[in-house]
């Protein structure tokens, strides 16, 4: 485990024309000097990320060092304590070919995912999907938006679990911290959105492993934007998912600065970037499990040259692999939104992978349940901490005092460490 408290911030020390005779610049100037310095440090990071990988023996030596960083970065390092799900099922919905499940499941004790489970009605063991949603607000949470998904897969013979954001879910906490709200502690703590996120897609997980219906060994992840994000950290750091297929969701430190595409997105989008590194590392991480890259060409929040790169600097590990099939890459002349193309390419993928299925997408005609049909809870638990866990997700760490003694000096000295 690595100490967060001996992790500090990046300092930048910016000199200008302190010299005698030398003018200060204006503070225009040196705003503009600050904002060239950060766009040649993030190509310096885009550029630097994996560049020591030459053979899979390189890559393998280096990935459980890779791992262990993204872990720590994403606040999942140390992991947090499973603790019992306590699942509960508040109601079932049953249509011609699938039933609904409205559940809720408790990630650690007090940080409540509320979900929609679909089940097909098919016997035997089924792959599955975990749905991770996007932003969509809503007193039913975000998985009312996009249930969709979750009747497409169940009426394709897939169990599919839907599960609602921290942000905007029926019990709802904070995603847009620094961005909105000028909670810049969360950097010292280490603190992303992203973190608890994707511990409760880990936690789906433990819980679709204990249906009946599910074979665990076929078990994927999809979503779009915030759920795209997660799609990449989630495959990344659980190898239980066979497959992936992020939409609207790809970057690289490079071209988000350079693009100023940052101001553009939620702060679940990032991990606290500790170690330098870059979005190409969770996909390397995710090889060789098939994964796929879909993307609109319209949308400012992922630009196009972001998503190219990010493709290309992943796809050499899939090529030490020897499976460079398995990573594809799709986009669309479209804006940043769900739409049938994309979903299209990412259903037939995942299909493919699934169950050697290549029957082209058809969507057909989607029931849809009203908002206050795919509610799970009727009231606030009281132990609820959802809007909390940026509080506590990331454990402090309690200074312990040291005696000490300091030459010429009598008496003992007091210093403080972690």
């Amino acid at each position: 485990m690595m100490n967060r408290s001996r992790i500090g911030l990046l300092s930048v020390a910016v000199f200008m024309g302190t010299a005698s005779g030398q003018t200060r610049s204006a503070p225009e100037q040196r705003y503009a000097m600050f904002q060239e310095y950060l766009k040649r440090r993030a190509e310096e990071i885009t550029r630097n990320n994996l560049s020591g990988i030459k053979t899979l023996e390189d890559w393998k030596e280096k990935r459980a060092t890779v791992r262990q960083q993204m872990l720590y970065m994403l606040g999942l390092d140390p992991m947090p304590r499973k603790t019992p799900l306590h699942v509960e099922v508040t109601k079932r919905l049953e249509r011609a070919t699938y039933t609904i499940e409205n559940i809720v499941f408790q990630s650690m004790p007090g940080l409540y995912v509320t979900g929609n489970l679909y089940v097909p009605r098919s016997k035997g063991r089924l792959p599955a999907i975990l749905y991770v949603c996007g932003h969509a607000p809503g007193p039913a949470g975000a998985k009312a938006t996009y249930q969709h998904h979750g009747v497409w897969w169940a009426e394709h013979g897939y169990v599919a679990l839907l599960i609602d954001t921290i942000e905007f879910g029926e019990l709802p906490g904070i995603h847009h911290g620094t961005h909105d709200l000028e909670m810049w502690n969360w950097i010292s703590l280490g603190y992303t959105p992203a973190g608890p996120e994707v511990w409760n897609g880990i936690r789906a997980v433990d819980y679709l492993e204990t249906r009946p219906e599910v074979d665990p060994k076929r078990i994927a992840i999809t979503g779009i934007s915030g759920g795209g994000s997660m799609t990449w950290y989630g495959a990344a750091v659980d190898e239980r998912l066979q497959a992936g297929a992020a939409v609207c969701a790809t970057w690289t430190v490079e071209h988000h600065t350079k693009l100023n595409a940052v101001h553009e997105n939620c702060d679940c989008i990032y991990f606290m970037n500790t170690f330098q590194a870059d979005l190409p590392s969770m996909g390397a991480l995710i090889a060789p499990r098939p994964f796929r890259i879909l993307s609109a060409r319209r949308d400012p929040s992922f630009p196009i040259a972001g998503y190219k790169e990010a493709y290309q600097r992943t796809l050499p590990v899939y090529k030490l692999y020897g499976v460079p099939e398995r990573l594809s890459e799709y986009d669309h002349d479209a804006p940043h939104a769900d739409l049938p193309p994309f979903r299209k390419e990412a259903d037939e993928w995942l299909q493919h992978w699934m169950k050697k299925d290549d029957t082209p997408f058809e969507e057909g005609t989607i029931q849809r349940e009203t908002p206050e049909t795919l509610t799970v809870l009727h009231a606030r638990p009281p132990d609820a901490i959802n809007d909390q866990i940026h509080r506590t997700f990331i454990p402090p760490q309690s200074l312990k005092p040291r005696q000490t003694s300091m030459p010429g000096r009598t008496g003992a000295k007091f210093c403080y460490t972690s």
